[in-house]
């Protein structure tokens, strides 16, 4: 009988242990490096080159990125979760594109570099609702930023490009304990965007046609010691921007085409959890 009692003791302790465990990830704050793969196609729906493609973008940036998450009993709320995160990107990509002839409208195939910048910001805001002893669910509300810099103002025929959005989102974090000390984390979210704008030369503007937004990501954390944790993710987010108004500029006016962006990032780091 006693050893019996002990048995579920020990069970229970170690299922105590698991969910502790989901909770320690949730309650920190973390630095990570690593960095993004840009794959951006701006699309011909005017048939003016074969391929239907008048541009892309291509290339890895390494980057950093700071997150900090609280998961507690708060504002009458069990296991209220938050997260703030914070990312950022720069390095080159690959332009192929044409050059056009403002007179004839011929196209001339052109390849370059783009130096390439980029930001991500999120908050996110849910409820964690333990299922079992190893995983939770947390259903979330969030708010995402980006901004994406194309400057090919060094190339005598490039300029400046400044792409932002903000994007409502609705998701789900589903986090598994393996073991007390590793837990696995599965977040996917889907968001629509809005105040979608493209900036030339810091002058004129675009307003761009509002799509949405889609993003997977997926984790692993160990705890080394009870404070101190190693982690790493992948997160795949993918995008499209409509066409834009037309705008008067000095060479005639223009409009941003249809595009689609798929954003590929990779992060190893660690956190400190209180």
């Amino acid at each position: 009988m006693k050893v019996t009692t002990l048995a579920i003791l020990g069970v229970l302790s170690l299922n105590i242990a698991h969910a502790e465990g989901i909770k320690a990830v949730n309650n920190q704050i973390g630095l990570s490096f690593g960095g993004q793969h840009i794959d951006y196609v701006e699309k011909d729906t005017y048939n003016v080159t074969s391929d239907g493609i008048l541009d892309s973008e291509k290339g890895w940036q390494p980057g950093l990125k700071l997150h900090y998450s609280l998961q507690g009993d708060r504002l009458g709320i069990k296991d209220l979760y938050f997260k703030a995160s914070y990312a950022y990107a720069k390095g080159m990509t690959d332009y192929k594109g044409y050059l056009q002839n403002l007179n004839t409208g011929a196209l001339t195939p052109y390849n370059t570099e783009t130096h390439t910048s980029s930001t991500d910001a999120q908050l996110k805001l849910g409820k964690g609702f333990l299922v079992g002893s190893k995983t939770q669910l947390t259903p979330y509300v969030a708010y995402n930023y980006r901004e994406w810099e194309r400057d090919m103002s060094f190339d005598p025929y490039g300029y400046l490009e400044m792409y932002s959005h903000d994007a409502a989102s609705v998701g789900l974090l589903t986090q598994y304990a393996f073991t007390p000390n590793l837990v696995g984390s599965l977040d996917f979210s889907v968001g629509y965007m809005f105040n979608a704008q493209m900036v030339v030369e810091n002058y004129y503007k675009f307003d761009l046609g509002k799509r949405p937004v889609y993003a997977l990501e997926l984790g692993l954390d160990y705890a080394i010691t009870k404070a101190w944790h190693v982690f790493g993710n992948m997160q795949y987010m993918q995008y499209n921007y409509g066409e834009s108004n037309t705008v008067p500029t000095v060479i005639g006016n223009m409009v941003e085409p249809n595009s689609k962006s798929k954003i590929l990032q990779f992060y190893v780091g660690a956190a400190y959890a209180f």
